[in-house]
């Protein structure tokens, strides 16, 4: 058992890892390889404190370097669901499972919007997960929605189950010989019929036996049911924990301003309120 999971690489959950790993608890860092794509992307930093005018690559080789003289490994892992399980929280990625008594979200602000109908339907003919729940479709025809470069292993997962057709929605998305492709159409709505499911495109519509929507980003009220938001944003306090116990978000997620400082700071006061948390929970509820 961990004593906190922290979900996303970039700079909070850099800086809330490193805060727990100061307070001598056990963690898991779940995220890209890179610190930020938007962070590595960055010419110049201009206000990041003690560094004037540095790049992000820079920054971010920085940031990997503290990570590493505290023996801080990024796991490379897309969690798809947290679950509350009493006195702690059990995080999935595909059939990986992780045991923790706290969550930090650092997940990074999610603009996308759902389609018509995804999230009604999630766990009813809609799935995010080919790996969870791709069996249950072996030998049916499912749709994969694939809106990310990091889509192509689990729609050739789900090719070697089933009859796939895959919906491009990004350029430069690969997917593997043999699968029909449909590209240049814009999701509507979803809708069930005949125990199915249908897309509904500004084109044609696609109808099987299930659908998986294939994204590298998650609705954080999704991702963690209860989970108190304002439209994208996380619903915090000062000591930035959300509505349900134990668990902390930080940086982007948590709303404007988003500026890097501002996530450091966020994420180093998440992870602090983690690691108190957890000592608290040892010591009988008491601070």
């Amino acid at each position: 058992m961990l004593d906190v999971a922290i979900i996303g690489s970039g700079p909070a959950g850099v800086a809330a890892a490193i805060n727990v790993r100061q307070r001598n608890r056990s963690l898991v860092l779940l995220g890209a390889a890179e610190v930020s794509r938007k962070l590595e992307s960055a010419q110049e930093i201009a206000n990041y404190p003690g560094f004037p005018e540095i790049g992000g690559a820079a920054l971010g080789e920085a940031f990997h370097r503290h990570l590493d003289a505290l023996g801080i490994a990024v796991e490379r892992k897309y969690v798809d669901h947290v679950y509350p399980m009493g006195d702690f929280y059990a995080l999935t990625s595909g059939e990986e499972m992780w045991e923790a008594r706290s969550v930090v979200l650092a997940t990074g602000v999610t603009a996308f919007k759902p389609i018509e109908g995804e999230i009604e339907l999630l766990g009813r003919g809609v799935s995010y997960c080919a790996t969870c729940d791709g069996r249950l479709y072996k030998g049916r025809p499912v749709l994969a929605l694939a809106y990310d470069e990091d889509a192509e292993e689990e729609i050739r997962y789900l090719s070697e189950l089933s009859d796939v057709t895959c919906i491009v929605m990004k350029k430069g998305v690969r997917v593997p010989e043999g699968v029909k492709t449909v590209e240049g159409v814009k999701p509507r709505r979803f809708a069930q019929k005949d125990r199915g499911i249908v897309l509904e495109t500004d084109g044609e519509s696609y109808a099987a036996d299930g659908a998986f929507v294939l994204r590298s980003a998650m609705l954080p009220g999704v991702l963690v049911p209860g989970l108190e938001t304002e439209g994208a944003r996380v619903v915090v306090n000062r000591q930035f924990a959300t509505n349900l116990p134990g668990v902390f978000a930080a940086g982007d997620l948590t709303g404007a301003p988003y500026q890097i400082a501002k996530a450091v700071g966020e994420g180093a006061t998440a992870g602090l309120s983690a690691a108190a948390y957890v000592a608290a929970a040892e010591n009988g509820g008491k601070k």
